[in-house]
């Protein structure tokens, strides 16, 4: 009798045991793979075991939102993209260009024509009849103009002649990314004949 009650007792111990490890096993089919940042697309507030997590951002270590996080590609900003855009202003020459000074300018500023090249823009603006491309550089809130040009007619007191024209210039990016000043500096060339003249140029963005 004794030794089938200790059977008894034997067999409930190991029922106890198989059924505990059973349970075990069943509360490990319960665990959630995912992401558990809340920062991440693609967060999981179920999971409880760490998974992959997205990030959507900027990519390119050169942009001004470049986001070291990001493994999925999302839109960029560029140091020019606040410069680009349509412009009326003012273009004050007062040496020998003055002639060329406009009280109503308007200028545009588009992307380089290779549009990769994120720090290059062009500068267009219309003078005495003549559209003028100038490529210049950005940096932060600064733009830098340095182009040449060749044949551009300019007028004179003895009708158009062809001159060669060197830009120069440096300006700035103000009131919260409206309105452009700075400096142009313009030589023309037209072979016995030479003007100079350092302008000033204002533009409001439209």
């Amino acid at each position: 009798m004794l030794k089938r009650e200790l059977s008894l007792r034997s067999i409930l111990f190991f029922s106890l045991i198989c059924t505990s490890i059973l349970l075990f096993q069943a509360c490990g089919d319960d665990d959630v793979v995912g992401c558990t940042d809340p920062a991440a697309d693609n967060y999981d507030a179920n999971a409880n075991v760490s998974g992959d997590c997205n990030y959507t951002g900027c990519t390119d270590p050169n942009a001004e939102n470049y986001n070291a996080q990001a493994n999925i590609e999302g839109d960029c900003v560029y140091a020019r993209d606040k410069f680009l855009g349509n412009y009326l202003g003012s273009l004050t020459c007062p040496g020998g260009l003055s002639f060329i000074s406009d009280d109503t300018l308007e200028f545009s500023i588009a992307e380089f024509i290779d549009p990769d090249s994120t720090h290059l823009i062009i500068l267009s603006l219309t003078v005495e009849g003549n559209t003028l491309d100038l490529a210049g550089s950005v940096d932060g809130d600064e733009l830098s103009i340095m182009h040449m040009l060749s044949g551009v007619l300019i007028p004179t007191p003895l009708g158009d002649v062809a001159a060669d024209i060197t830009a120069t210039g440096l300006a700035m990016m103000t009131n919260d990314n409206t309105s452009l000043e700075g400096t142009l500096g313009l030589l023309a060339d037209a072979g016995l004949l030479t003007l100079e003249d350092n302008c000033s140029i204002i533009g409001v963005k439209q």
